[in-house]
């Protein structure tokens, strides 16, 4: 995606550029928001440089900034990123994952019973709720 924006910055021919940027920022969020800001960056890069050098009009610059924003928007939209109601805290985000010691913990978390430990020699280590997650 990033490459595909460095193609379309650089390009000499600068025809049917608000298609191929308007496809990009389509295919980007409906892949990974990740790549959004990176290519977003490339994208107002190229447009202050075309307006600059005098190539790009500043009202097509609008129309441009308008297409990607709506094409952008819409995607976001149907692939579902507005429809997350709760933070992240309340998805137990930072709480349920993998401990960096769960390779040496000895004990399952699950069971709860002396039985339970898979190793006599290394001991059971303390970790907060939810850890039991990442158990090794």
């Amino acid at each position: 995606m990033v490459l595909a924006g460095i193609y379309l910055v650089l390009r000499l021919d600068q025809r049917h550029c608000i298609l191929y940027w308007c496809l990009l920022f389509e295919t980007i969020v409906l892949i990974h928001a990740y790549f959004f800001p990176m290519v977003g960056a490339l994208w107002a890069a190229g447009l202050g440089w075309r307006i600059a050098k005098r190539t790009q009009t500043i009202r097509l610059a609008i129309v441009e900034t308008i297409a990607v924003a709506l094409t952008a928007l819409f995607c976001c939209w149907q692939a579902g990123y507005f429809a997350v109601q709760n933070s992240l805290s309340a998805t137990c985000y930072g709480q349920l994952g993998l401990n960096l010691l769960s390779v040496f913990d000895s004990a399952d978390t699950w069971a709860h019973s002396p039985t339970s430990r898979w190793s006599y020699v290394l001991q059971h280590l303390p970790e907060i709720p939810g850890n039991y997650e990442g158990f090794n």
